[in-house]
């Protein structure tokens, strides 16, 4: 069994795409990412034959109907330079990955980022 995940994907893909990310958005999908953490530590002490998590995408790509302005990615990807830098959701990410789940210091920090949408 593999877990993939795109909650959120259309909403977010919109905001973005328009500049009207809030942060109640941004919040809700942090809040999404911790619960998911909570899914996946519950799945990893089951008996159930999960091999794997895929996170939506690894490093931003070619959207058909958007081009390059859809940025879904961890790790950012210039197109004119083709150089990768990790976002920070990939730094959280990893620190995720890193600690086995959101730890109460990593939400702390998350809740003071600033969204300029609100």
């Amino acid at each position: 069994m593999a877990i993939s995940m795109e909650a959120y994907r259309k909403v977010l893909h919109k905001q973005i795409r328009d500049g009207t990310l809030t942060e109640k958005t941004a919040r809700s999908y942090i809040s999404c990412m911790e619960n998911l953490c909570e899914h996946l530590k519950a799945l990893s002490e089951s008996s159930l034959p999960v091999t794997r998590y895929y996170h939506w995408c690894f490093v931003d790509n070619f959207e058909w109907l958007e081009g390059f302005t859809a940025r879904f990615g961890l790790v950012h990807f210039d197109t004119a330079t083709h150089a990768r830098t990790i976002k920070k959701s990939g730094e959280f990410y990893s620190r995720m990955i890193a600690e086995h789940g959101v730890t109460e210091e990593m939400a702390a920090e998350v809740e003071k980022e600033v969204y300029p949408n609100g």
